[in-house]
């Protein structure tokens, strides 16, 4: 199984997991389908800038953070 190739996926669903969020929990805070949460983590399809916006907020994070790679901790 391949991993998610893009950043923004991989770090939605950790900070989702982090968070304790199922992807139907975010969905409905984001306003969105559970299904485009699966997509977007599976680096099948990316948000609209405004929905990035509305992601990022929800974590309370710069949207960057979440399209940025991991940074050595």
């Amino acid at each position: 199984m391949r991993s998610v190739k893009h950043p923004f996926g991989r770090r939605l669903r950790e900070m989702r997991l982090k968070r304790g969020f199922s992807q139907e929990d975010l969905a409905r805070l984001a306003d969105v389908s559970w299904i485009t949460v699966s997509r977007w983590e599976r680096g099948k399809s990316e948000p609209s800038l405004a929905t990035l916006r509305k992601v990022a907020a929800i974590f309370s994070v710069d949207p960057s953070e979440l399209l940025e790679e991991d940074k050595a901790a």
